[in-house]
């Protein structure tokens, strides 16, 4: 609904007496039931009531009823609930009574319920996040225990899941003071005690978010200290993943002591698979130039290349073989590895390729492609089977010198890109390729040659009415 309109509804308002607005109000919460439940909650906490009896009138109001016995309920009903207590919920701090934090954090604990399942209301989100507001105003207003207070707001920040609370002791400061603050720390040291340490072979455990949560407070804790031995010990807690023996290393690394960074790293590689530690793997090999080990170095790449045997494997490899001095020789190993996988496909009868697999004949021509070689592409193109999705790009690198064979792969590639499928997209594939033909021609001083080729396509593609649309600008 428009401004504008809003706009007319409230000056005809103004012009309404008391009983005129009293029958709209009630006719209105006849036909409404979620407007009817609105208005007699907000008459019930007109009364005045304790905080017994506004509990129990907010808790149904902002619990998600979905699909259930109270009947379907409205994501954008029930954030106009949850705005509703937090008007109510504000409105009674100046009363003075502690119990109302109780309160707002049971309110709080059934609209973060809702959360869980209205996944993609930011209107939800944003009433919660007023939801806490008043909690945070409240909690300055009224003064609680701040030791119960701390501990209380380390239970609500390791349950969080939506981001809520994710600095409690800088946005509570006031209201903790300093009791609270030791208060919260010895929380979380207590907790953290209780934590069992994790190693590789936990790797299939459940990700539990309390642990993630009190793990991610602990190392802010001691990084802010600055003593990297706390640091090392908090991380190597948790050695459930590899990514935590690459947060070991990288540590390590940054406050030079790097015989540990290598250690750490190692572990991590013994540990888990590396085709799963990419990140990890390319790190080590980084440290290990770092320290000199070219050898090792090269072994680890070349491993890596071998795993992924891909263009952008290879290009990594090249990368190491350039700052060990070794680019001929391990780009001969490289190509001779990428050739024999091509011999072994080639051999097989064609029957037997998957349709939708790709071919062994694909990284070598991405790689000649990437380094911009049309000749070897060309080569490699011509010499056997490649994937479709390869065949423009080497069209695009050979027409800046064969043309007429460039028009020619593109001429190939036309019905693939027509037939993919009846989305915008593929025909928009489509046309770019008639349009590639066109530039083409159009060099060449041939459009006339051009036109009849566009007569051609239009004439066998003629019942693809969107195609035929996108070709009216050639």
């Amino acid at each position: 609904m428009g401004t504008d309109v809003l706009d007319e509804i409230a000056a005809w308002l103004d012009g309404l007496d008391a009983a005129a607005l009293r029958a709209l109000l009630l006719e209105a919460a006849v036909r409404d039931e979620g407007f009817c439940q609105r208005l007699q909650l907000r008459a019930a906490v007109a009364a005045q009531p304790g905080l017994a009896q506004l509990r129990a009138l907010l808790l149904p109001s902002v619990r998600w009823h979905g699909y259930s016995v109270y009947g379907d309920d409205d994501a954008d009903a029930l954030v106009g609930r949850i705005e509703d207590a937090v008007g109510m919920l504000e409105a009674r701090i100046s009363d003075g009574d502690p119990e109302l934090i109780g309160l707002i954090e049971e309110v709080i604990g059934e609209a973060e319920s809702a959360i869980a399942e209205i996944h993609d209301s930011d209107d939800l989100y944003t009433a919660v996040q007023a939801l806490h507001s008043i909690h945070l105003r409240a909690c300055i207003a009224l003064r609680p225990d701040g030791e119960a207070l701390g501990r209380e707001l380390l239970e609500r920040q390791l349950d969080d899941g939506w981001g809520f609370r994710a600095d409690p002791l800088e946005d509570y400061a006031a209201a903790l003071g300093e009791k609270g603050r030791a208060a919260y720390w010895r929380a979380v040291e207590a907790a953290w005690a209780a934590l069992p340490a994790l190693a590789p072979a936990d790797r299939l455990l459940p990700r539990d978010r309390r642990r993630s949560m009190l793990e991610r407070i602990m190392e802010g804790r001691v990084k802010a200290s600055g003593d990297a031995d706390a640091v090392i010990r908090t991380l190597a807690r948790n050695l459930s993943a590899y990514d935590r023996f690459m947060a070991l290393a990288e540590f390590c690394q940054a406050h030079g002591r790097l015989d540990e960074a290598l250690q750490w790293a190692d572990e991590g590689l013994a540990a888990f698979d590396p085709a799963g530690a990419y990140p990890l793997v390319n790190f080590t090999i980084k440290l290990l130039l770092e320290r000199g080990d070219h050898a090792r170095a090269e072994v680890l790449a070349w491993e890596r290349f071998v795993r992924q045997a891909g263009c952008r494997a290879f290009m990594e490899l090249m990368q190491l073989a350039d700052a060990i001095g070794r680019r001929d020789a391990l780009r001969e190993k490289a190509f001779a590895l990428l050739w024999s996988a091509v011999r072994a496909e080639e051999a097989k009868p064609a029957e037997t390729r998957h349709r939708w697999a790709g071919r062994a004949r694909d990284p070598l021509l991405e790689i000649h492609l990437e380094e911009g070689d049309a000749d070897q592409a060309w080569e490699v193109f011509q010499g056997g089977p490649v994937s479709v999705r390869l065949w423009r790009q080497v069209a695009e690198l050979r027409g800046r010198s064969h043309p007429d064979e460039a028009i020619a792969v593109y001429r190939r590639l036309l019905p693939h890109a027509v037939e993919a499928g009846t989305h915008r997209s593929s025909y928009e594939e489509a046309a770019a390729v008639v349009q590639a033909i066109r530039n083409l021609r159009a060099a060449q001083g041939r459009l006339r040659m051009f036109g009849e080729e566009l007569a051609g396509i239009r004439l066998e593609w003629k019942r693809k009415r969107n195609f035929m649309k996108l070709l009216e600008v050639l």
